[in-house]
Order: structure tokens, then sequence, then C-alpha cells
């Protein structure tokens, strides 16, 4: 091999090595835990996914929720069953309804938003906004975002082609939402309230309250460390192994939005979850934007079919 070549093979390493170093040591998380997830499938690139089992669920705004808030105390004023139904139902929409039954096929689930290495892996770029040099430490493994369902379905498509596959893709919002509600009818995997929803999910809701006025806001973000990204799977996952399904990214689906689940395409394209910066987050919340559409809270997480 000629010193030209070894040189040119030197320099790439470095790059690929600088792409994501961190400029300072600072570094409050744990950016290695995704090394420990014990999963039921790893690819060639180190994406390891959960077994998700078949089965059939409520999909949507479920009545079953409702019926567990308490009936009231005829020894009260306090009308608690109607604030347990209102506390539930706030923030929820028409576009969740009719709430239906839906069967699934068994599939495997990325247990994990794709990260910045993994994606860069791929497609050789890393367009996130959040990197090493806003972050303050390696950005590996946090989760790519500002990236398009377009950039996502090229993603997926290189991917295919590395492994000579066709199984892998997005998941269908159906999928996602039976994935995230792991068994569980409540308006959240863990449950009908927030009380410890800050061991699942990183998300601002939690810790600042969106009645403070904004430039209080920015300030109280900034110190609190929730208007970034985290590292995946810094919080705990749900029954079925998947983390972040809830808050850091919001993730994009295959699916095509209508208001009441019944168009197989359009235009728009759903993305579930929540992120860092949203104010509400649950199972059954959708959100939709243009197939060209990117932001920095917006990212995905693949499946793998059997």
């Amino acid at each position: 091999m000629s010193k030209i070549v070894i040189k040119l093979v030197m320099i790439t390493i470095v790059m690929q090595i600088n792409v994501f170093s961190a400029s300072t040591s600072s570094n409050v998380h744990n950016i290695e835990q995704y090394k420990s997830i014990e999963s039921d499938l790893i690819n060639s690139i180190g994406i390891k996914f959960m077994d998700i089992p078949s089965g059939s669920f409520i999909m949507g705004t479920s009545p079953a929720s409702l019926l567990e808030c308490p009936e009231d105390d005829p020894f009260s004023d306090k009308d608690e069953q109607k604030e347990c139904k209102d506390k539930l139902l706030y923030g929820m929409k028409k576009n969740e309804l009719p709430a239906h039954k839906v069967n699934i096929h068994s599939f495997f689930m990325s247990a994990t938003e794709i990260t910045q290495l993994q994606y860069y892996q791929v497609m050789k770029i890393n367009p996130s906004y959040f990197k090493t040099n806003k972050l303050g430490y390696d950005s590996r493994y946090n989760p790519v975002e500002n990236v398009s369902w377009k950039d996502a379905e090229k993603f997926i498509k290189k991917l295919n082609q590395m492994e000579k596959t066709s199984k892998y893709r997005l998941p269908s919002e159906e999928e996602w939402e039976y994935a995230t509600r792991a068994t569980s009818s409540t308006k959240y995997f863990f449950g009908n309230n927030l009380k410890n929803a800050n061991e699942y999910v990183h998300c601002q809701s939690l810790l600042v309250s969106s009645k403070t006025r904004s430039s209080e806001r920015r300030k109280l973000q900034r110190k609190l460390g929730v208007d970034v990204t985290l590292p995946v799977a810094q919080k705990k996952p749900n029954k079925w192994g998947l983390y972040d399904t809830y808050g850091n990214v919001s993730e994009w689906t295959d699916s095509g939005y209508s208001e009441d689940y019944n168009s197989s395409r359009t235009y728009s394209k759903v993305f579930r979850g929540g992120s860092y910066s949203s104010y509400t987050f649950y199972s059954a919340k959708r959100a939709r934007n243009k197939s060209n559409f990117k932001k920095k809270y917006l990212g995905f997480r693949i499946i793998k079919e059997k």
C-alpha cells in the first residue's frame, strides 16, 4: 500500500472519530448505557431489537382508562370522578377517536431511537442539531434528530441494502402504539398519573410549567438540562424493554394521517411519543407533518419484520 493511500485511510479514521469526540469531559450522563441493554436481536451495526409479541389492543383514547376513576365520596362536596376524568382527557383530541380494536402480528422493534452513531454508520452524515459541540459530551448515543420522514426512509433503504434484506421499515402508528402500551390500557404505560413519570420520560413538562413566563422558562430549562436531548436509555424502559417511547425525540411512523384513522396514506405522516420539548405526552397522542419536515425534536426508531 502506498504512503498516499495509508495517509488517506488515517485521515478518514481521524475524521470519523472527530465527528463524535467530546471537547470537554463534563459529562454527567452514562453515554454507554446503550451497551448494557439486553436485547433479543442485534444487527450488523449494533442496533438492538426487542421481540414484540402478537396480540390485540384498543387503539386511541380508551374508555377503559376513564372507568378507573374513583366514585364520588357521598360525604364530600368534591367531584372526584369529574376531576379524575378531566385530568385524563386533558390534551386529548378528537383525532384519538374512535377507540378501536387492532390486531398486531409479532415483530422486532429497536429498543431505542436510532442514535447519531447508527445513522452515521449508514448514511455517513450526522444531521443532528444536538451534537458534541452543543452538548459538551460525546453525542454518538444521543438520538439522531433533525431528520424528515424521507430521511428515515433513505436510512432504512440503505440499511436493507447493506444487509441484503427488505425486512427493515418504520413502524405503523398501530404498531408504535401497541409496542408503547405494552399491554397497558391506561393513559401512560406506567399508569394514569405522572407521579413517577420522571423515571421513564425525559420531557420538560415534568419539571417546567407551561405557565412560567417564556423568558424565565428558557432559563429554567437550561438550568435543569431539559432543553436538549439525552443519550438514549437514560430512563427506565416499558414492560417490553423499549426506552424513550415518550420524550427525548418524537418518532416518525410509516402511517399517513387522517383524523379518524381511516386514511391509508396522505401527504402528512404521523409521528408519535412527544419529545424533550413537549408539554403533553401519552400513548394515544398523535401528531403529523409533511414528509420533508424536519426539526431538532424529531427522530425515529425502526422495526424488523420476522
